[in-house]
């Protein structure tokens, strides 16, 4: 009986464990949102900007930066 218990529990962390972490990156998503700076809006000119989260899963730090080639 003790196992089936102890499986019970293991279950239980892993339950909550998921729904905190989901929690967790909800709150971090709207906070960058809200970090978002205000665009000027020039003339006729409309320029905009959007949040873009990351995957869950990042390949590594090379994913997180890109080379933009000189204009």
């Amino acid at each position: 009986m003790s196992l089936i218990g102890d499986i019970g529990r293991r279950v239980g962390l892993a339950i909550d464990n998921t729904l905190r972490f989901g929690r967790q990156r909800q709150i971090a998503e709207a906070m960058q949102r809200n970090l978002l700076a205000s665009l000027p809006q020039p003339g006729r000119l409309r320029l905009a900007a959007r949040y873009q989260p990351a995957p869950r899963r990042l390949p590594g730090r090379r994913g997180l930066v890109r080379r933009v080639p000189p204009a």
